[in-house]
């Protein structure tokens, strides 16, 4: 629905959606007129309405126009953050790129709890199964929040209206080879290599200390703060605080978990990286599962539809299908790798060792009898998600042959196993 907002002799419109649109309408108001939530007063209507439908009626019959008075007007203030955005700005209008911030916050938390809801639903009691019955050490309480936190994470990787937001941002002939793809006539090999090449050398950007918005120069680490309310509308869990060398400008540097946000921003470490190419495999099409390594790293699996199974890649280093590379080149001493995505929960730590007596050993937060329960207790409760009997079925038999492999994998590998020559390599993210 197209809404016309007056306020102050000023007027723009807006455009609102049926769903959510109490929220989304509310957050709107706010973002293009600068009065917040609680100050709002609309001529001839209430706002305290709960019902969509009560409000978009009550819309039609005003034709469709808003009139909002103000009952206060906020300084200018300054802002910046590591991501270079604004200087000063207006209070009573914000920037294009801020409202659709907002906008798109409000959407995406609506549909987060949708979808939220129905996959507490799907899951039932499987979700609770654990164990013993109750978690017993603040080691399986973290793990179980780390795990349930990845699945809950990538329900946004399935938006449509996302995968949208991606594909306009990638090269039309990256998209074109997504149509292909999907039409059976390129193969998933070939997209994920040309995908991952766009991705680390024209799309995304890694940040260690994150450059002065004032200046340019150089900055360090000074400590954290909490998100402010524009932070958290991007899902910023927390926020690194830096110091220009120069000029003495404190920056900002949100850890943005909005997959939305991080379209904009393109910019970050591991997690950011891998959450926009988990987003953008998606968006291709590409079946994609996150990946979570307890030794402080995260990167992409995606399903082969060539080798019929799921393949390592890792879009901070532009590589594809080098399991060994964690612990052979980096050094890693791993302990627990899960993957996850809307469908499945799987331990995928086999697949990245080659000594896997030795990670076992390393393996202690808790026992295997625990960590096997939690992932077939979550495993179990996304497959009665799936509403298709086809795809249910499909995901059954990608994961016998999973672990067939798995098996596999463990029995044939040793020290002596041959590396590639990326799996050598040190770390080539954070030094650039």
């Amino acid at each position: 629905m197209r809404v016309r907002v007056e306020w102050d002799n000023e007027s723009s419109e807006i455009e609102c959606e049926i769903d959510g649109f109490v929220e989304i309408f509310k957050i709107q108001l706010e973002s293009l007129t600068g009065i917040p939530v609680a100050e709002q007063e609309v001529e001839g209507m209430s706002l305290e309405a709960t019902d969509s439908t009560i409000l978009a009626d009550a819309l039609r019959t005003a034709s469709q126009t808003v009139r909002v008075r103000r009952r206060a007007a906020d300084a200018p203030r300054v802002c910046a953050d590591a991501n270079g955005r604004s200087g000063e700005r207006r209070a009573t209008r914000i920037s294009a790129a801020a409202f659709r911030l907002s906008l798109n916050a409000v959407r995406h938390r609506l549909r987060q709890q949708a979808l939220s809801n129905a996959a507490r639903s799907a899951a039932g009691s499987s979700r609770r199964r654990v164990p013993h019955g109750e978690l017993q050490s603040q080691e399986q309480l973290q793990m179980q929040r780390r795990i349930d936190g990845a699945i809950q994470q990538f329900r946004q990787y399935e938006d449509p209206t996302l995968h949208v937001s991606a594909r306009a941002v990638m090269p039309a002939d990256l998209v074109e080879k997504g149509s292909a793809f999907r039409a059976g006539s390129l193969s998933s090999d070939d997209l994920t290599r040309d995908l991952l090449r766009w991705f680390k050398e024209d799309f995304f950007q890694w940040v260690n200390e994150p450059p002065c918005w004032s200046c340019e120069g150089a900055t360090k680490a000074i400590g954290m703060a909490l998100p402010t309310p524009h932070e958290q509308q991007g899902l910023a869990s927390r926020v690194e605080v830096y110091q220009c060398t120069k000029c003495s400008s404190i920056v900002r540097f949100p850890r943005y978990n909005d997959a939305r946000v991080l379209l904009e921003t393109r910019r970050g470490r591991c997690g950011e990286w891998a959450q926009v190419f988990t987003l953008c495999c998606r968006a291709l099409g590409i079946d994609a599962r996150f990946v979570n390594d307890w030794t402080d790293h995260v990167w992409t699996e995606v399903f082969s539809t060539e080798k019929n199974a799921w393949v390592h890649t890792d879009c901070c280093e532009n590589i594809y299908d080098c399991p060994f590379t964690y612990e052979a080149g980096w050094g890693k001493k791993l302990t627990y790798i899960i993957a996850t995505n809307t469908e499945e929960c799987v331990d995928v730590t086999r697949r990245y060792t080659k000594d896997y007596q030795a990670v076992l050993a390393r393996r202690t937060l808790v026992s295997e009898e625990w960590i096997a329960a939690l992932v077939r207790a979550r495993n179990d409760g996304l497959r009665g998600g799936i509403a298709s009997a086809q795809r249910r079925a499909e995901v059954d038999e990608r994961q016998e042959l999973e672990r067939q492999q798995l098996d596999e994998h463990t029995r044939a590998r040793s020290r002596e196993a041959q590396l590639k020559e990326e799996e050598r390599r040190g770390r080539i993210s954070g030094n650039e």
